[in-house]
């Protein structure tokens, strides 16, 4: 009963959200993996959740779907009608590759965030990020953190990944 009230003013604020305007919702979990038995996962997590999206969110723009944690169960998510998925791809299972091969939707990551405490020179991690690009081509990628940018992260850095993202296709075509 107190789940279903969550869900229900979860859902009245995401309504809300997106009549006001927003283009897009994230929706975040941290219970799509093995610390919740297969049974638990489905009746506390994934039935829900489709049940709030084709109910309530399936007639907007954008649905990513975050999956929180260790050892995702990433099969199971991309079950869920989304348009893009993001989770911890440079920390756990799968990389971006083998996710490519499970959902063909969008995919946010290519970002490990939590490494660049080691990183003295932000040209470095404009490396990373020509990589991730190059290796998707251009295609069904949206660069980003699998999870946040921890404060640490100089705003050098976070300049260089700003700048690096906008000159991309001249970056991989020079």
């Amino acid at each position: 009963e107190q789940f279903k009230i969550i869900i229900s003013a979860m859902t009245d604020f995401t309504k809300a959200s997106l009549d006001a305007g927003a283009d897009g919702i994230f929706l975040a979990t941290q219970h799509f993996n093995n610390k919740l038995t297969d049974e638990e996962r489905l009746e506390l997590e994934f039935t829900p959740m489709k049940s709030l999206i084709k109910k309530t969110l399936k007639k907007y723009n954008f649905l990513v779907l975050h999956l929180h944690g260790d050892n995702p169960d990433y099969e199971l998510a991309t079950k869920l009608p989304i348009n893009a998925i993001n989770w911890h791809d440079q920390q756990t299972a799968p990389n971006l590759s083998e996710a490519r091969k499970i959902f063909k939707g969008g995919l946010l990551g290519g970002l490990n965030a939590e490494s660049w405490k080691d990183i003295s020179n932000p040209e470095d991690v404009s490396s990373l990020i020509s990589s991730v690009y190059k290796n998707f081509k251009g295609s069904g990628l949206i660069i980003a953190p699998g999870c946040v940018i921890p404060q640490f992260v100089s705003d050098s850095i976070i300049e260089t990944v700003v700048k690096t993202i906008k000159n991309l296709k001249k970056i991989i075509n020079a």
